[in-house]
């Protein structure tokens, strides 16, 4: 893929990650549902070759995910696949029906993409989630008409903005050995004391290292995990809340379960950043992000005008990325921990 033509197609998932960026200021009703206006640019994109149209999904799906601080999660797999199966299906329509609408391409794309979610959702929190598909459905075909409105009263460049300053050839090695190291951990430990001493340490970490902490998403993930593993009954009965039976087994789950996800967050929220230097498509696509959002903020007018006036540029200035604290004694310090509360997991078995 020619150089021109990656920054092109880094550009538009930039767009997808700005798009994304804004939703993250609109209240969600359930924690895994996001209305998908990081579509938009996919919907524009329809006509890509399949090898750029898939680079575009992918960029999105890990843009995003690195945005909002999920990338080290299971969101990010679910994320990908939803991504790309709801991607390729919209193309698919778009090619074999070609006289389609841009809502009923948008329709069947969201219709996809959260089928996608609630299995692979399902595999994680188990199967008391598929009581929440049918609000998801109608949510995602409503935001899936928001989505193609939107797109239709916007236009993609066809040359990508030139960034004035992009360079940077900055290592993050040993800074990912740490990472792995966490994520593994984490992955193995599975008794309640040992995960809650390692989120609070993620929580720490995040502090430390300069990311705000924002405690209602954590709040609402483990509650939701929970109701979901207390809808499938499992061990021996606590007492009934109108039609939920508490169970000893299936709140230990849950709980678990909730602590294992949102300690993932919490380290993603600590590590993210890492990955926004160096000469990588995804370090170049989050420059763009970061410029196109810098863009907006310092606009004026309605956010429609000032989406719009900031796709029309040829230039993007850089902007100064928040500096985050990268000593690595400290990342090293907390990873330690992780691996020292997990040895502590298998000790009580």
């Amino acid at each position: 893929m020619q150089s021109q033509n990656k920054a092109l197609v880094a550009y538009y998932a930039a767009i997808s990650i700005m798009f994304g960026a804004l939703e993250l200021f609109i209240p969600k009703l359930l924690p895994f549902f996001r209305l998908g206006l990081a579509n938009i640019p996919i919907l524009l994109a329809l006509g890509l070759s399949n090898k750029s149209f898939f680079l575009l999904l992918l960029l999105k799906a890990i843009g995003n995910s690195l945005i909002a601080g999920n990338i080290f999660t299971p969101f990010l797999l679910i994320s990908i696949a939803q991504s790309l199966l709801s991607g390729f299906a919209m193309k698919i329509i778009k090619r074999v029906f070609s006289s389609s609408s841009l809502y009923g391409i948008s329709s069947f794309g969201a219709l996809i993409s959260t089928l996608t979610q609630i299995i692979l959702v399902a595999l994680y929190i188990g199967n008391g989630v598929y009581v929440f598909l049918p609000i998801m459905l109608l949510l995602s075909f409503i935001s899936s008409y928001c989505v193609a409105f939107i797109a239709k009263r916007l236009s993609l460049p066809i040359i990508a903005p030139r960034i004035t300053n992009y360079s940077s050839d900055e290592k993050n090695y040993l800074f990912i050995v740490s990472l792995l190291a966490s994520i593994v951990s984490i992955t193995l430990t599975n008794k309640t004391i040992p995960l809650l001493l390692i989120f609070i340490s993620m929580l720490l970490l995040q502090r430390i290292v300069g990311r705000k902490i924002l405690i209602t998403p954590y709040l609402m993930l483990t509650i939701f995990i929970i109701i979901s593993s207390l809808l499938t009954p499992e061990g021996k009965l606590i007492f009934s809340i109108g039609f939920i039976k508490i169970t000893d087994l299936a709140l230990e789950t849950g709980i678990n379960k909730a602590l294992k996800l949102i300690s993932f967050v919490a380290l993603s929220q600590s590590y993210a950043h890492i990955f926004s230097k160096g000469s990588s498509i995804i370090a170049l696509t989050l420059s763009y992000a970061y410029s196109l959002i810098h863009e907006i903020k310092r606009s004026d007018g309605s956010i429609f005008a000032r989406i719009k006036r900031t796709l029309s540029l040829s230039e993007l200035e850089p902007t100064q990325q928040k500096k985050y604290n990268m000593r690595l004694p400290i990342y090293a310090f907390f990873t330690v921990l992780c691996i020292a509360f997990c040895l502590y997991s298998f000790l009580k078995m």
